[in-house]
């Protein structure tokens, strides 16, 4: 009677076990997720960071002519537009700057500070012109308005330029995850594929173990059992059968107390442990 452990376990290398897979694609999976999460963060911000942009340089745009027209109606004899509306629009043209600028990239500043100043000095001329209509004319005017004109153009096109390469970096960032990504993967498919190869290898030693064990318990002259540490009936080898006097599956997963005294018992048991 041999003894033997209560689970049997072939010898698998590290790769072919599940455990060390199973963090790996949860590692992956982590890691695109975080990468994914990373690009739309970027992509998230860059659209707001335009949608910004474009709202204010519209609106200080926008509400700087605004300005300058409630100030000629005004002028022209329009009794319902007072000063001060007259004046609103160019404040909040000013403030809508001012909040970009706060905002804005260091290479935007250049181009912010000159409409800056082109707002300040189209501000100070409406004033003049609103307060000394006779002295200030509406050409002074126009040709102030028309330096915040190529003031904002030129912010938008510096703004459009950083745009551009913002958003090429960011086609850049998304083309190295997914290729970190894809390369992760593919190394991940290969250590599968590798750990597959050797659980087959380990698993045909082990039936190729079991099958000499098999052929010589089956050559022996006398019968043979393999039981557990609590002396129940694990298999029955031998060409001698019938010795048994009964079926072998009758004796599968029985103790040795079901056919031996209580004395015997203990004495098998002792032996086996």
């Amino acid at each position: 009677m041999n003894h033997v452990p209560d689970k049997l376990s072939a010898h698998i290398p590290a790769l072919g076990r599940l455990g060390p897979l199973a963090v790996a694609v949860s590692a992956l999976a982590m890691l695109s997720m975080g990468l994914l999460a990373w690009s739309h963060h970027g992509w998230a911000s860059l659209q707001e960071r335009a949608h910004e942009a474009d709202t204010l340089l519209t609106a200080t745009q926008y509400e700087s002519r605004q300005s300058v027209w409630l100030t000629e109606e005004k002028l022209h004899g329009h009794s319902d537009i007072s000063e001060a509306t007259a004046l609103a629009p160019m404040q909040t043209a000013i403030k809508a700057e001012r909040q970009w600028a706060q905002n804005a990239v260091p290479e935007l500043r250049p181009a912010l500070d000159k409409l800056g100043t082109a707002l300040g000095h189209l501000a100070y001329v409406q004033e003049q012109r609103l307060k000394h209509p006779s002295q200030v004319d509406s050409a002074r005017l126009r040709t102030a308005q028309a330096q915040v004109e190529q003031a904002v153009q030129a912010a938008s096109t510096q703004w459009a330029k950083h745009l551009d390469r913002v958003t090429h970096d960011q086609h850049q960032l998304v083309l190295v995850n997914v290729g970190l990504v894809g390369g992760l993967s593919l190394l991940l498919l290969i250590a599968m594929a590798r750990a597959y190869r050797q659980r087959e290898q380990s698993a045909q030693a082990l039936v190729a173990r079991e099958a000499q064990l098999e052929a010589f318990a089956q050559a022996l002259p006398d019968l043979a059992f393999i039981l557990d540490r609590e002396g129940h009936y694990i298999s029955v080898f031998g060409n001698n059968l019938a010795l048994l006097g009964r079926n072998r599956n009758d004796l599968i997963g029985r103790p040795l107390t079901d056919f031996f005294s209580k004395e015997k018992s203990a004495l098998f048991l002792r032996v086996l442990r």
